[in-house]
């Protein structure tokens, strides 16, 4: 597989791609941030995010976890994951 004419794959893809896919299907910054490896309040993580990219069934299928009641939400410091009790 290789990537259209004029474009490349880079190591930014592997943040990229998921990052654009997630928020297509309106996952929250926050939990993009906290799961993508961004600081807590980076506005960076918005120079990953394509716009152009359209919510879609495979989004929904590896992100959709994104939205569960049941799962734990970051910790208010963004070392590791609260748990719900």
């Amino acid at each position: 597989m290789r990537a259209p004419p004029g474009y490349s794959w880079t190591s930014h893809s592997l943040r990229s791609g998921p990052a654009s896919a997630a928020r297509a299907i309106g996952a929250p910054l926050e939990q993009i941030r906290y799961y993508g490896g961004w600081a807590r309040n980076s506005d960076v993580v918005l120079d990953y995010i394509d716009p152009t990219v359209r919510p879609s069934k495979e989004g929904r299928f590896f992100f959709g976890w994104l939205f569960n009641e049941n799962q734990p939400p970051p910790s208010p410091d963004g070392t590791a994951v609260a748990r719900v009790t």
